[in-house]
């Protein structure tokens, strides 16, 4: 009986190699798809500046199998980034969950922060009762409500991030599969 002798023509290292960059790209594949449907789609636009602001991260291989990349918003660029995100407030997703103060600028009291140092609190109420001492009746702020503070709610969250990844994960697990099978083909 003749033996049969099998050549192999990849080395287990090639292989191990088209997997790690197969998986490199497929990842920032599916990764920039999430990137373009959240900043195009899902993320809320009032300025366009938060949509603009969402950044796409480098692909990490984390362990054998195992790809990883990041996108999302720097919050020291974009402070209300994580509370259209997460939510804040009453309606926080992690964290003490409590309304939260908002003083005026010039009326803070000491180891208080304001959004606005040199603001007022002032606000437009078409029906609120004219006869409230916030109520300015002259001045810069004629026909408004102005305050020392205000007790805030807090948003809701909008999930544009999250959202952008469950709307393209279909797609995305097809680009990421597609980058693999290329790159293990060629190696």
């Amino acid at each position: 009986m003749a033996k049969a002798e099998f050549k192999r023509s990849k080395g287990k290292a090639r292989i191990a190699q088209g997997f790690i960059r197969g998986g490199y790209k497929g990842i920032l594949a599916w990764g920039m798809l999430a990137w373009k449907h959240a900043r195009e789609v899902t993320a809320p636009v009032d300025t366009a500046h938060l949509a603009t602001s969402i950044q796409l991260g480098e692909p990490i291989y984390e362990a054998p199998g195992k790809f990883r990349i990041d996108f999302g918003v720097d919050i020291k660029l974009v402070p209300y980034a994580r509370a259209q995100e997460m939510g804040s407030g009453l309606y926080a997703e992690f964290g003490e969950k409590k309304k939260i103060t908002i003083w005026a600028g010039a009326l803070n009291p000491a180891g208080t922060n304001s959004l606005h140092p040199k603001r007022a609190l002032s606000f437009s109420w078409p029906s609120g009762p004219k006869d409230h001492p916030a109520y300015q009746t002259g001045g810069p702020h004629a026909g408004k409500f102005v305050f020392a503070k205000i007790e805030h709610p807090g948003v809701r969250p909008k999930r544009y991030l999250r959202r952008a990844l469950d709307e393209t994960k279909d797609q995305g697990k097809r680009v990421f599969l597609e980058a693999l099978k290329a790159e293990l083909q060629s190696s």
